[in-house]
């Protein structure tokens, strides 16, 4: 290909003899000989054979096109380029402006024993000894660089080429386009090689088929359904054919999940009937298969026969009521566990939501913040707790009344330290990462200090954080940063470093984004978590990535666990 590429530039020396315009008819023969006296065109050259009928020599160059009738040929009156240089036989003249001939006029380069050569007179017709192609064949130049002689009569399939002075194959045929892959190629006007341009047929989202781009019928080499049987689409993209026929009434035709391919799958529904899918009412395809989208009930009802029925609660969700765990089912709220004495249910998403039921212990029993009959305090109050569990009966010791909050041992004090979690089972944290430990509070709170037990060799930019639950998020509320060295045990932000209030019956995350590399502690006991701070219960802990805006809560949250951490707090 690189071979023949390189003839474009060669075949077209002589440009009065251009076979852009045509060439003279072959036999399919070589030859070097030709029948005395007789003329043919080469190009817009007239050419005519000597009496010895060895050697042919251009007897006029026409201005536009030769044509031969038997052995006479003729210049045939015809369009030029505008303004070109052309040769009306001898002389040297130029196109007319409007393109429709030769202007009258001009050098009759013949005069002189001179040549018109592409509307110039030259003292030779050609270059001695040097071979050309002319029409389409070889030729030689004579000596005195007069006369052209015949060397090879290029036959159907060759081409001229003047860089090897010979025929040679041609490497395509001459301004037919054809495909390679998603592109149309066109070979030039001589064949010796593909036109440097060419268009993309996928650009247009279209197929190439037989040299040309056509509207694209499928995806190539694909199945789909079509008229509820499967068709096989060809490697072209532009046509497709039956595969298989699907029985109806039996199955269906389906794609697959990546619309790639297709099967007959067993009917799952009677054309037309009305029926539930989950809690949504949809009518069955004409094909038997059930449609992607119908009709939703509401959440507080359930689909039973095609219809949607009020069932008081949100359909095939977990929810509290007291202190049992219920389900919702088509008939209503059903008991799914009591919880044990001394213990209540915990929903900690406002609504019951059934995609959340994949979430283990969003809904669960937690033991009871402060138990019947023991010591306990509630907001900021000591006493003995009530039967609810969450209350107190009597009160010993008003907290408030001297600015002071209480303590886990049940007396009062101006600040207190609570430790939330132990040292029991440590973790890598990886690349900034938020841990931290959620709590119920019952007692409201100035937080003044947050500390982490931390393991890590290198400094740290420690960002400690405080997330209040708003629905299903936690929503950051206040920040802090401390820069550390490294730590071995437990690293704060800074005493008095924070002077955020803690509100009574909201829940709260408290922790740290640390740099990957470091190593924390968890806890894993329910109840000791519960006793183990003195303004709330700590119900869990989580841990996010990225994002320290906002989390949500089904994906980062872990129940029966807390991070070893400390949290100082005063009277609000």
């Amino acid at each position: 290909m690189a071979r023949t590429g390189q003839l474009v530039g060669g075949l077209f020396v002589f440009g009065l003899l251009s076979s852009a315009c045509g060439s003279s008819n072959k036999t399919g023969g070589h030859n070097s000989s030709c029948t005395p006296g007789t003329e043919r065109c080469s190009g817009q050259a007239i050419l005519r054979c000597d009496e010895s009928g060895t050697r042919e020599t251009i007897v006029e160059s026409c201005p536009a096109e030769c044509r031969a009738e038997g052995s006479v040929a003729s210049c045939v009156a015809g369009g030029c380029a505008a303004d070109s240089a052309v040769c009306d036989g001898s002389i040297a003249t130029k196109c007319k402006r409007d393109g429709s001939g030769p202007l009258a006029g001009g050098t009759d380069c013949a005069l002189t024993q001179h040549f018109c050569v592409a509307g110039a007179c030259r003292d030779t017709l050609c270059t001695a000894g040097t071979k050309s192609c002319q029409g389409g064949d070889l030729y030689l130049c004579a000596e005195d660089g007069q006369s052209l002689a015949l060397v090879d009569d290029c036959a159907e399939g060759e081409l001229c080429s003047e860089m090897f002075g010979a025929c040679v194959a041609r490497f395509c045929e001459p301004d037919k386009s054809t495909c390679y892959g998603t592109r149309v190629a066109t070979c030039n006007s001589v064949g010796s090689d593909w036109l440097s341009t060419s268009t993309d047929c996928a650009a247009q989202g279209k197929a190439c088929v037989d040299g040309a781009c056509v509207k694209r019928a499928c995806i190539a080499s694909t199945t789909f359904c079509q008229d509820g049987d499967i068709h096989q689409c060809d490697v072209t993209g532009s046509s497709s054919t039956v595969s298989k026929a699907c029985r109806r009434g039996f199955d269906h035709c389906e794609l697959s999940s990546t619309n790639q391919s297709a099967k007959c799958v067993a009917d799952t529904c009677v054309a037309g009937q009305m029926l539930c899918d989950g809690n949504v009412i949809k009518v069955c395809n004409d094909d038997g298969s059930r449609p992607a989208t119908g009709t939703p009930c509401a959440k507080n009802e359930a689909c039973e026969n095609a219809s949607c029925r009020w069932v008081g609660c949100v359909a095939g969700s977990l929810f509290c009521s007291g202190t049992g765990i219920f389900t919702c089912g088509v008939n209503g709220p059903k008991l799914d566990r009591e919880c044990d004495s001394g213990s209540t249910c915990l929903q900690l998403l406002p609504d019951p939501d059934p995609e959340n039921n994949a979430f283990p212990d969003l809904i669960r029993c937690m033991p009871l913040p402060c138990p019947a009959g023991q010591t306990g305090c509630v907001l900021n109050k000591v006493g003995t707790c009530g039967a609810d569990g969450s209350s107190l009966e009597a009160v010993t010791s008003d907290c408030t009344e001297s600015g002071q909050v209480c303590t886990t041992t049940g007396t009062c004090s101006a600040s207190v330290t609570d430790t939330l979690g132990k040292e029991e089972s440590s973790s890598v944290l990886a690349g900034n990462a938020y841990v931290g430990n959620v709590i119920e509070v019952h007692s409201p709170r100035k937080l003044t200090e947050l500390q982490m037990w931390l393991v890590f060799s290198s400094p740290r930019d420690l960002r400690w954080l405080v997330f209040e639950q708003v629905g299903t998020q936690f929503v950051a509320r206040a920040e802090k940063t401390s820069s550390v060295a490294s730590s071995a045990g437990f690293v704060g932000s800074g005493p008095l470093s924070f002077d955020y209030r803690l509100e009574a019956g909201k829940r709260y995350a408290l922790g740290v984004v640390v740099p990957g590399g470091a190593v924390s502690e968890t806890a894993n006991a329910a109840p000791e978590l519960v006793a183990s701070a003195s303004f709330g219960s700590v119900i869990g802990s989580v841990t996010a990535y990225n994002d320290f805006t906002a989390f949500e809560i089904p994906q980062s949250f872990t129940a029966y666990a807390a991070t070893y951490a400390k949290v100082t707090t005063e009277s609000p």
